[in-house]
C-alpha cells in the first residue's frame, strides 16, 4: 500500500490548493516507479554488511540488525509486488522505472473488478497475522 502514498499526498494538496490539483493527476506519477523497490532492496543489502552491531538504539528501542534487514526486505518485496499487481491488473500506463521513465505496461487481466487486488491481499494477510501472532496486542 505504501506505493499508493501519493493519493492522501494528492488529497492534502488537493485541499491546500482549494481544488485546483488533481487527485488523479498525482497518483501512480512517482510513487509507481521500479527504482523504489530496488533502492530498498539495495538499502538492505547495504545494512546486512555495513551494520556492524548486533542492535541498535532507534526511537527509544532496541531493533536488531536483523529486524532492520528483514524490515527493509519486506518494504522491498511489497514495492515490488504492488507495482506489478497494478500493471497486471490496472493496466498501468503511468508505471515507469524511475519518475521520468516509463515502461511499457500491458495489461494483462481485463477483470476491473481485480485493480484493487493488492489490497484484497494486504487485508488476509493482516487477518492472518492476526490469527497466528494477536498483532493487534501491539498497536
Amino acid at each position: 500500500m505504501l506505493p499508493d502514498a501519493d493519493v492522501a499526498l494528492g488529497w492534502v494538496l488537493n485541499a491546500v490548493s482549494g481544488g485546483s490539483i488533481e487527485v488523479a493527476a498525482l497518483h501512480r506519477l512517482f510513487t509507481h516507479s521500479v527504482i523504489w523497490g530496488l533502492l530498498l532492496a539495495a538499502a538492505a543489502v547495504i545494512a546486512h554488511f555495513a551494520l556492524t552491531k548486533k542492535s541498535y538504539n532507534m526511537f527509544s528501542n532496541k531493533v536488531s540488525k536483523k529486524t532492520i534487514v528483514l524490515v527493509l526486505s519486506i518494504l522491498s518485496a511489497g514495492w515490488l509486488i504492488h507495482v506489478s499487481l497494478d500493471c497486471a491488473f490496472a493496466g498501468n500506463e503511468l508505471l515507469s522505472f524511475a519518475p521520468g521513465m516509463p515502461l511499457a505496461c500491458p495489461k494483462a487481466f481485463s477483470v476491473p473488478a481485480l485493480a484493487s487486488f493488492d489490497a484484497v491481499i494486504l487485508v488476509a494477510w493482516l487477518f492472518w497475522e492476526q490469527h497466528k501472532h494477536r498483532i493487534i496486542d501491539y498497536v
